[in-house]
């Protein structure tokens, strides 16, 4: 097969820049050390016509990959559904404000959260450190929330709580 003018081809190699068969370890043991008797020379080539080569690529066996995982969708946690379920049914007489406590031990003030899915979207009461004014982050990492409104009895049952405040 000949390739068309225009397209380009690599030069000719040169004859004498890199010998094509290296010399081998013993070769070049041979003629930088000095005169050996014949026996060690003969030990030597022995050791060498012992030593196992690799096959070369071509002959080896193929080996088969290992068949890839299967990639399976986390079930949804006990811990994750009931944050969701908290924040899906949250009562309209409780304000949407608090404070996010993640399981990195960071808090997050908010004043009003969105949901998507698995995630919550919280509105942050003001920018943090670097300017953030929104936080999106997986139910599964929710560690805690605090409320930071004063609520009553009738309100947190209605949130789904039982049981008795001090009074």
């Amino acid at each position: 097969m000949s390739l068309p003018s225009s397209v380009p081809t690599c030069p000719p190699a040169v004859a004498s820049a890199t010998p094509t068969n290296p010399p081998s370890v013993q070769e070049r043991a041979a003629k930088s050390a000095p005169a050996v008797s014949p026996a060690i020379a003969a030990l030597a080539r022995a050791e060498a016509a012992s030593v196992q080569r690799p096959a070369p690529p071509e002959t080896r066996p193929s080996v088969p990959a290992p068949p890839l995982p299967t990639v399976v969708a986390e079930p949804t946690t006990v811990a994750q559904s009931h944050w969701h379920d908290l924040f899906c049914d949250w009562p309209s007489s409780v304000p949407q404000r608090g404070i996010l406590i993640s399981k990195l031990n960071e808090a997050s003030p908010f004043k009003a959260f969105m949901i998507r899915g698995q995630f919550l979207l919280l509105e942050r009461t003001s920018p943090d450190s670097l300017g953030g004014r929104f936080l999106v982050i997986p139910f599964d990492e929710i560690a805690m929330v605090k409320f930071t409104d004063p609520l009553t009895q009738p309100v947190l049952e209605a949130a789904g709580f039982v049981g008795h405040l001090s009074k």
